[in-house]
């Protein structure tokens, strides 16, 4: 937190956390902290006879007292829905893109578990293999329900359509997928 305070005229900071009850953690600790800064700087200013140092420290206090902290927890994707997500995006998509893709990736893998995928050896029928391979193209194609349209291509669409296909052709070889099952340590 020292080197935010050294910077504090320079704009935001941000703390990114992988589990959400670190972040919470962190969040105390740095709400704790600050608060004992402002303290400490009420203390110096009430000792400071120069007057540009007062102006500067009441400043300081002043944007310390007016920061807003927070603990944001970003939207969760399950590890299936991220692997497709992760086949999906590609480079420099704006935050709306991303938020498209990722409700993309979580409604086409629900779409195919819940009819595609349920075929029985669907893998080792060619009619069903064609049968899924076309669900993923008409989804991701679909403007209503695919790719932000602006951002691919009708050739993206097809290599996206292939990339996913060869990962649910590895992954899914049933439902639910052996590749997602918590295992059991013995």
């Amino acid at each position: 937190m020292q080197h935010y305070l050294a910077a504090w005229e320079t704009g935001k900071t941000m703390l990114v956390c992988i589990a959400k009850i670190t972040c919470v953690r962190m969040y105390r600790l740095i709400e704790f902290y600050w608060q004992e800064r402002i303290k400490e700087l009420t203390t110096k200013k009430s000792e400071v006879t120069d007057e540009q140092e007062n102006i500067y420290l009441t400043r300081q206090i002043n944007w310390m007292r007016e920061t807003r902290t927070a603990v944001v927890v970003s939207e969760e994707q399950d590890k299936e829905s991220l692997a497709i997500f992760d086949l999906l995006k590609k480079p420099a998509l704006g935050q709306a893109e991303i938020k498209q893709i990722r409700a993309v990736a979580h409604d086409l893998l629900e779409k195919l578990k819940a009819e595609k995928l349920r075929i029985d050896q669907w893998r080792d029928k060619e009619a069903s293999r064609a049968a899924v391979w076309t669900a993923i193209h008409d989804f991701l194609y679909n403007s209503a329900t695919g790719l932000p349209e602006n951002s691919y291509s009708e050739d993206d669409v097809r290599i996206k359509t292939d990339d996913v296909f060869r990962h649910v052709f590895q992954v899914y070889p049933t439902l639910p997928s052996p590749y997602y099952e918590p295992v059991a340590v013995v």
